[in-house]
């Protein structure tokens, strides 16, 4: 485990002198689902921690669930603060693009390589919610306009502040500079000006992204690429016969609450599992649903 700290220390200190975007990638575990190791750092100069994250590809909250100790914008020098860069896979197919709005994180499964990357995004704000389901990337547009919706501009309006109609490329364009459509009418995959708000609900709905980011994400997707959109707080991996929970809160909408209850993880537990009966440490389970730190740890075994 140290060695692959230290692999993944060192990619990241490249990556930075080089001048390189690399995307946080791991090879698909086999027929196991949980990628990365945690990593922790020893913070400086009282730098905030959503400063910290974005060297390591994490996004705000992340980052916060991980440290709830930790003051987020002014960590005392010397405070160790952890690195959540271990993730439990999202369920369902490894192939094309899946967000997962609960832990506000995008993954992409390499269509000709057993790899995925994976890279925090900014998500629908309350009032303004990111839909679930099945979708593709449509359209793939660099330097875009941004047509503003009707919706945006009326809300805008309210507060005296008026917006055109289109907004061409440039620095006051908040799509940045690359934009993907999505087959969810007016929903985009899109780069950002404004790089605070990644891992966070920020958004008008809209999948917002590092501008690194969305520019190796746009180099790397074709145009059909199927998207999965999903809201899972609890997901359920395997390590060998260890079962290993990564917990979230869920996000406010009213429709996902009750989705880390405890019947939904025994629910989650069946779908990943299937029919093999495992032994769960069930108080451990349910400190890890209520803390959503998003640390995956062992819960039980398969018998």
């Amino acid at each position: 485990m140290l060695h692959c700290t230290f692999l993944i220390l060192l990619a990241v200190c490249l990556s930075s002198w080089l001048g390189v975007v690399q995307a946080l990638s791991f090879d698909l575990p086999g027929p196991n689902n949980v990628v990365g190791v945690i990593q922790r750092v020893i913070s400086q100069h009282y730098e905030p921690i959503a400063d910290l994250g974005r060297r390591y590809e994490i996004g705000v909250y992340e980052m916060i669930e991980a440290n709830p100790e930790v003051d987020p914008w002014a960590p005392e020098p010397g405070s160790t603060i952890i690195i959540p860069t271990r993730f439990v896979l999202p369920s369902g197919p490894k192939e094309g693009i899946v967000i997962n709005l609960a832990e506000m994180r995008l993954y992409y499964y390499h269509p000709k390589e057993a790899k995925v990357s994976t890279f925090p995004v900014g998500i629908g704000k309350p009032g303004w919610p990111t839909p679930t389901g099945h979708t593709t990337i449509t359209a793939k547009r660099e330097h875009p306009y941004w047509h503003v919706p009707q919706s945006i501009r009326a809300g805008h309006a309210k507060n005296g502040r008026l917006l055109p109609t289109v907004v061409p490329p440039g620095p006051t364009n908040p799509l940045g500079e690359y934009a993907m459509n999505l087959g969810l009418p007016g929903y985009l995959i899109h780069g950002t000006i404004h790089p605070g708000g990644i891992g966070m609900r920020s958004t008008h709905g809209c999948i917002r992204m590092h501008p690194e980011h969305i520019e190796w994400l746009f180099k790397h997707v074709g145009l059909g690429t199927q998207v999965r959109i999903v809201h899972e707080p609890l997901k359920i991996g395997l390590v060998n016969n260890d079962i290993v929970l990564e917990a979230h809160l869920p996000i406010s909408d009213a429709k996902y609450k009750g989705s880390n209850s405890v019947d939904a993880l025994v629910n989650t537990i069946h779908r990943v599992i299937g029919k093999i009966t495992p032994a769960i440490h069930w108080d451990r389970a349910e400190r890890l649903i209520r803390t959503g730190s998003g640390i995956p740890e062992a819960i039980g075994q398969i018998r």
